[in-house]
């Protein structure tokens, strides 16, 4: 028996917007890792995935653009296999590169995301997977399930962060600014934006910037 032979595919696609909101709506994911544009007004999806080409649109429609899966992740079957052997799925890793000051929704129902010095407002809503974020420039408000989130080099904001059967940790100075194991509330610095996180069975981890 020979099992087939992967070639990774990349798909890439553009456009130009003046847009204040982005919308990203994903099904089963390996990961979405969001930066700032480097060129003004650029949107840009870079997606890869092995067995088959990511298959995604881009579009435009009124104030909105919206990024989606053009269909549902499908596993296929390799003629010859046992069927008691599973074949890992054909998940999308997607790089994601939006303007600066942008409000951005994103949806998964499972999958990684990843941010770091991202300039905007970020709105996450996940079923299951793990949010590393790092460095918050805007406004983060966080709904997750199951899995962690994990923040680091916080410097500045207002904290509200509650899980409902997940564990929460800090390492802000002073062991009172922990209410409970499952409740944290906490002012950094004197900026106006805030971190919002609420998780159901998820782990949250929040580190501040040192030095």
């Amino acid at each position: 028996m020979s099992l087939p032979v992967f070639c990774q595919e990349l798909v890439e696609k553009k456009i130009f917007s003046s847009a204040d909101e982005i919308l990203i709506e994903l099904d089963l994911i390996d990961h979405i890792r969001l930066e700032n544009s480097v060129k003004e007004g650029e949107i840009a999806v870079y997606a890869e995935a092995l067995t088959q080409a990511p298959n995604f649109k881009i579009e435009e429609k009124g104030n909105t653009v919206f990024i989606k899966d053009a269909r549902p992740i499908q596993t296929e079957e390799v003629e010859g296999l046992d069927k008691v052997c599973s074949i890992e799925p054909n998940y999308t890793s997607y790089r994601v590169q939006i303007p600066k000051d942008k409000i951005v929704y994103v949806s998964i129902i499972e999958g990684n995301f990843y941010s770091d010095s991202f300039y905007g407002e970020i709105n996450l809503k996940v079923e299951d997977g793990i949010i590393k974020l790092s460095n918050p420039e805007d406004h983060i408000n966080i709904r997750l399930n199951t899995g962690s989130v994990i923040i680091k080099d916080i410097e500045k904001g207002v904290i509200d962060a509650e899980t409902k059967m997940g564990i929460l940790n800090t390492d802000f100075e002073g062991d009172s600014l922990i209410e409970s194991k499952k409740l944290f509330h906490h002012t950094v610095g004197t900026s106006g934006q805030s971190i919002n996180i609420r998780t159901i069975m998820a782990n949250i981890y929040l580190y501040e910037r040192k030095g």
